[in-house]
């Protein structure tokens, strides 16, 4: 029998994206919160110069699961990820 996660740690690098989190988020929470009765969604905001910023403090009020970094400036997709996997309080692989 497969063991079902107590949590899970989803992190989504982006820039200049306000258009689309809004499709993505909703979707995704519903289908983790399927998966673990614990999850997070971490957004790491590489710099955006739209209304990305703006839009996720209101989001992370309104949704606890969601986590809001902020780089000071665009730093690359691989630096976004790295500081979302450090925030990241999700179950461990193999655990």
């Amino acid at each position: 029998m497969k063991s079902r996660l107590q949590s899970i740690s989803c992190i989504v690098p982006c820039l200049n994206e306000e258009a689309n989190l809004g499709v993505l988020l909703p979707g995704l929470l519903a289908v983790l919160k399927k998966l673990a009765p614990a999850c997070e969604v971490i957004v790491v905001d590489d710099g955006s110069t739209d209304g990305t910023a703006d839009l996720l403090s209101t989001w992370t009020r309104d949704y606890p699961e969601l986590v809001h970094l902020q780089l000071s400036r665009n730093f690359g997709k691989e630096a976004a990820l790295s500081a979302g996997l450090a925030a990241a309080k999700g179950q461990p692989k193999g655990r």
